[in-house]
């Protein structure tokens, strides 16, 4: 039997049990009736209220769950529809990594995904996939011939094991891509692959432009495995130091065209933690105080370099890529990070962009005359 005390005991905890349920009734009605004075925030907007959702659909399989629909836009392009792409992408990303919801993606009515988009969608389709299974992002076959070829024929298939209804016949195209490329090392092998899978052996790149390009991609990949992904910021192994790349040869607009990519923290992010904000500003001619957007923290970051290590080779990567635009009179170099973007022309034309929507990660965009790069000005005009 229980002794009075003990049955005092318990009493007294059932008081306190259903007054605290008492006061937490009482302070919920207190927070309905009160007028809320915060502002509605467009960046709280929740994926599945995105505006692409067009609903559910169940899983595949029993255990699966229900899959959120995103309606892919009719045009992907990182340039010319940069807010529209950008938000398409950022809403699939939060629905996949934040929300941990499966994402079906339908290319029903999508027309035209521009190269450069089509490695980014790529990029955080794989990483979704690498971090939480092959279920976690998928979609339909586009209705569009043309689009379901490029997707055979960059490599976006083949790279995210997905079986290709459409089979490419070794035709003669007016472009010619390299498949898509992944990895989380530094791997001094790819740019004679993108060379000889682009060009050919029937032609030969000027060895100039040749170790250019090399430096280039090199060092592309050595600042990813160094800045884009901090320890601080990022403990998912599978795509820890990872980066993604393509190139193409467009024939009939005489253009070579390549594209590296990563998903780590962004230009704007490390920059600080290279250089002191007076060198920022310094480099940008902003007065103290003034913070710069993250476009013009792209900008400084082409000024200033981009090497913790400091080392005197370093940092000339992208001059490389500068400098085959100002050798060649032609051609453009992007940086889009983050909310920012840069753009590099002939004459040494620097545009900067701001959005209100952010990019995961780093994406570099570089295309330059064909012939400019076979056919090489003369070697005394290149200062290397």
């Amino acid at each position: 039997m229980k002794s009075v005390l003990q049955e005092k005991e318990i009493q007294h905890r059932l008081e306190l049990k259903r007054f605290a349920r008492r006061l937490n009734s009482q302070e919920k009605k207190l927070l309905r009736n009160r007028p809320s004075r915060r502002k509605e925030d467009p960046s709280d907007k929740k994926p599945s209220a995105s505006r692409f959702a067009k609903g559910v659909v169940p899983g595949v399989g029993k255990g699966f769950s229900e899959r959120l629909v995103l309606e892919v836009p009719k045009m992907l392009d990182l340039v010319s529809n940069y807010e529209e792409t950008a938000e398409f992408v950022r809403d699939m990303r939060l629905a996949a990594l934040r929300n941990h919801r499966n994402v079906f993606l339908d290319f029903d009515n999508t027309e035209r995904i521009h190269p450069t988009a089509l490695l980014l969608l790529l990029a955080e389709t794989h990483r979704c996939r690498l971090l939480h299974g092959h279920e976690r992002v998928v979609g339909t076959y586009p209705k569009n011939p043309a689009l379901e070829r490029l997707f055979v024929r960059t490599g976006f298939f083949n790279l995210l094991g997905v079986k290709s209804k459409t089979e490419v016949k070794p035709l003669s195209y007016p472009v010619e891509y390299i498949p898509f490329q992944s990895n989380n090392r530094l791997d001094t092998s790819m740019p004679r692959k993108i060379r000889e899978e682009l060009l050919g052996d029937k032609v030969v790149m000027h060895p100039k432009a040749r170790s250019r390009l090399f430096r280039a991609i090199t060092e592309a990949m050595i600042n990813v495995g160094q800045h884009a992904y901090p320890a601080y910021s990022l403990k998912a192994h599978p795509v820890k130091g990872r980066w993604w790349m393509a190139g193409h040869v467009n024939k009939s607009k005489n253009e070579l065209m390549f594209t590296f990519c990563d998903l780590g923290v962004g230009i704007p992010e490390t920059l600080p933690k290279i250089y002191t904000w007076e060198r920022i500003r310094f480099a940008l001619s902003l007065l103290p105080g003034v913070k710069p957007n993250d476009g013009e923290m792209i900008q400084a970051g082409m000024t200033l370099g981009r090497s913790r290590t400091r080392e005197e080779h370093r940092g000339r990567g992208l001059n490389d890529l500068r400098s085959f635009i100002d050798i060649a009179g032609a051609g453009e170099l992007y940086i889009f990070s983050r909310k920012g973007r840069y753009r590099y022309s002939v004459g040494g034309e620097e545009k900067v962009f701001n959005s209100e929507i952010s990019m995961s990660g780093t994406l570099i965009k570089w295309s330059v005359p064909l012939a400019h790069v076979t056919d090489w000005i003369e070697d005394d005009e290149i200062v290397d």
